[in-house]
């Protein structure tokens, strides 16, 4: 075993051992656990949320891609990106004012006023799996990596990476995330954007690259196309694909649960709207560093056995001790920042909208320990039982999509006025059975493989939902809900906040701009700053 590079990451993981203990002294209740206080400002923020987005799904999964399509497996991110720019312009200074103002914590406690209590039980239910699977498939990236590199068992990896994120998730809450973040963000910025310039000259410049990889590589939207219809380059399979990352991702970063949480942490709405367009921004552009290793794995050995080995191979083989050091640091601090942000927001939901609903007098501090303790443990079980990094990312996000998205549409579009298009019954048997066709898909392709293997669980769950939801509510009313005197002075406020609270678009336009020029400099701006190394 490579004990040179296992070294600095025990290091590491000792030091994020001693921030935890730091931030346990600043968790005194269930706000504390689950949303910092509400005190973030930039300073704290920023790291935290540069570090939950960037996981293995980044690292190892955008390598993966890239490995087989090139500069086409950065859409993995880049289309979060695009999902995080909705809710920014939207919703971004409307939550927070909401989490102010209604005490809000979790997505379903808004999506209760309008769809009831069995609702907001369900969708924190797949709010909780669609995490579990997220933190699941964290740890087997940070398994696979250890593995690979320094010969570490990837069971063993796999269970070391468990129990550090559920020390520090755990015990600690989102201040224990924030303060941990505070080294494994900046490591993800090193890691990414330091790394591939120096890995790009280590194999010969940009050019040696160039020569060693298919050309169409270089095209951001060539998805694996064999059979090209439209200028030699493109066909349906790259349309099929490129709907796959806008489905998966798009709905399920508009209304994630992470990202409203960290909204409802911000000590100030400049704070929440400001994080937002950073990291709108950010996310689209960062991703690029990871295909560069991809791409890099591909020039010095295309016949790998698995896509997934890419980014692990490269740190092995292409990287001297000290970049490999630097490199498996941040790519272990990425991954278990990102799983230990997917664990508290599983909690979180477990938490309050279904544990609570039974005991209204629950100590929601012990209860989310618990309650992290379990979500740690059976993510153990589903990483050990199926050690597929994209393969549980895209699960998670597929029952988000298909269980919150357009629930949570229906109330922005009507600016939280009621409609006879979105009522509970319409919101809860759409969820069910849209969530359980995503479900069912995923086992039909793990047990049967083709044909079922052909269309991802997403092309599924997500369509069933959006049909369900429209038929079944024009066939029911909401007005039992509407006349629910539990509701109606929330749902005033509510419609307050949308009234005087314009959106981030109308309110400075600059905030959308700024996301436009980063899709911009990540398409055609980045491959020529790349190409001068």
């Amino acid at each position: 075993m490579r004990w040179d590079l296992i070294i600095p990451v025990l290091l590491m993981y000792a030091g994020v051992a001693v921030l935890t203990s730091v931030a346990l002294r600043r968790v005194r209740d269930s706000l504390d656990y689950m949303l910092a206080g509400r005190q973030l400002g930039y300073g704290l923020v920023i790291p935290h949320i540069i570090g939950a987005f960037f996981g293995a799904g980044s690292t190892i999964g955008v390598s993966a891609l890239a490995y087989i399509w090139g500069f086409g497996g950065s859409w993995y991110n880049m289309a979060e990106a695009l999902g995080l720019w909705i809710l920014m312009a939207f919703m971004a200074r409307r939550f927070w004012h909401l989490g102010k103002r209604l005490n809000f914590v979790t997505l379903p406690d808004l999506l209760e006023s309008y769809y009831g209590k069995g609702f907001k039980a369900i969708t924190g239910l797949f709010i909780a799996l669609g995490y579990m699977s997220w933190v699941a498939g964290q740890i087997v990236g940070g398994g696979r990596v250890l593995q690979t590199i320094t010969g570490f068992p990837l069971v063993w990896g796999i269970i070391l990476a468990t129990a550090l994120v559920g020390f520090y998730a755990g015990f600690g809450g989102l201040w224990g995330s924030v303060f941990a973040d505070l080294v494994f963000g900046s490591l993800t910025v090193i890691g990414a954007v330091v790394i591939a310039p120096v890995l790009i000259s280590q194999v010969g410049g940009w050019s040696g690259i160039v020569s060693r990889v298919p050309a169409n590589y270089l095209h951001f939207f060539w998805l694996g196309e064999k059979n090209p219809i439209w200028g030699g380059i493109y066909g349906w399979t790259s349309v099929k694909w490129f709907i796959w990352y806008l489905m998966v991702f798009v709905p399920a970063f508009a209304i994630g649960q992470l990202n409203i949480q960290r909204i409802y942490a911000c000590k100030s709405e400049k704070v929440a709207a400001g994080m937002s367009t950073f990291i709108s921004a950010y996310v689209m552009i960062q991703p690029v560093f990871f295909a560069v290793f991809g791409m890099v794995a591909f020039a010095l050995n295309p016949n790998l056995p698995s896509k997934d080995a890419a980014a692990p191979w490269v740190m092995a083989n292409a990287m001297s001790t000290p970049v490999a050091v630097v490199f498996l640091c941040s790519v272990m601090a990425t991954i278990l920042s990102c799983a230990a942000a997917g664990l508290n927001v599983s909690s979180s939901s477990l938490v309050r909208d279904i544990w609570r609903q039974k005991n209204p007098n629950l100590d929601e501090l012990k209860a989310g320990r618990i309650a992290s303790l379990g979500v740690t443990l059976l993510s153990l079980v589903l990483a050990l039982a199926l050690p597929d990094v994209v393969g549980w990312l895209a699960l998670g996000f597929t029952l988000m999509s298909c269980s919150l998205f357009i629930p949570t549409a229906a109330i922005v579009v009507a600016k939280g006025r009621f409609t006879k298009w979105a009522t509970p019954k319409g919101a809860i048997w759409s969820s069910l059975i849209g969530g359980g066709a995503a479900i069912l898909w995923k086992v039909l392709i793990q047990v049967y493989g083709m044909p079922f293997k052909n269309w991802d669980p997403v092309f599924i769950g997500l369509p069933t939902s959006v049909v369900l939801f429209f038929i079944i509510s024009a066939m029911t009313s909401n007005e039992k809900i509407q006349a629910n005197e539990t509701y109606k002075a929330r749902i005033k406020t509510i419609q307050e906040v949308f009234d005087e609270v314009r959106p981030c678009f109308a309110f400075e336009g600059k905030d959308s701009l700024i996301v436009l020029a980063s899709i911009f400099v990540a398409i055609f701006v980045m491959p020529k700053v790349l190409a001068l190394f």
